[in-house]
């Protein structure tokens, strides 16, 4: 992208953030996949304990969202939905 300030003058502009290509080529995997991102937010107060680990997760492709009130929750629901993800063919997002 070029952009011409007042002064006539041509600048290049290029994004702030360079994408990170360097452990792809090392080992051949691919990118991140969308088909695989959580959001995950935690409810406030929650980590201070061992026993208060609780929010929401949702999973970012299938909109598939649960409410979790320990970490064994938390992981069994990821544990579900990427199993069920990786067993259905990749589509297009």
């Amino acid at each position: 992208m070029v952009a011409k300030s007042k002064h006539t003058q041509t600048r290049k502009l290029t994004p702030a953030v360079q994408p990170d290509t360097s452990l792809r080529s090392i080992t051949e995997e691919p990118p991140l996949s969308a088909r695989l991102a959580f959001v995950v937010q935690f409810r406030r107060g929650a980590g201070q304990t061992e026993s208060d680990f609780a929010g929401r997760a949702e999973h970012m492709a299938t909109y598939k969202a649960t409410r979790f009130g320990s970490e064994e929750e938390l992981v069994a629901f990821l544990r579900q939905v990427l199993h069920t993800v990786q067993a259905e063919p990749e589509q297009e997002l």
